[in-house]
């Protein structure tokens, strides 16, 4: 799952969090295809894995940096995913 929210938020109301999993950001050997399988096209630039890699990671770090204020509370509140985290 790409998205899933927090449950321990559930006395805050209506706010909700969603934290990226870290999963997102694994490459899968065990689903890989079979040896017979086509290899995928790359550009002639070569491969685009670690910029694309790098855009997911900073958004990731981005979403689980935002600030939120929550109902009735005059603080905020940072959520910080140190999974995501270098």
């Amino acid at each position: 799952m790409f998205l899933e929210t927090q449950p321990w938020l559930n006395n805050l109301g209506s706010t909700t969090i969603w934290a990226i999993s870290t999963q997102t950001f694994k490459k899968q050997l065990d689903n890989a295809g079979p040896a017979t399988a086509v290899p995928r096209r790359r550009s002639a630039a070569g491969p685009a894995e670690p910029h694309a890699r790098a855009n997911l990671s900073s958004m990731a770090d981005s979403l689980n940096r935002l600030h939120f204020k929550v109902d009735g509370m005059d603080g905020y509140l940072e959520r910080l995913d140190e999974a995501v985290q270098r």
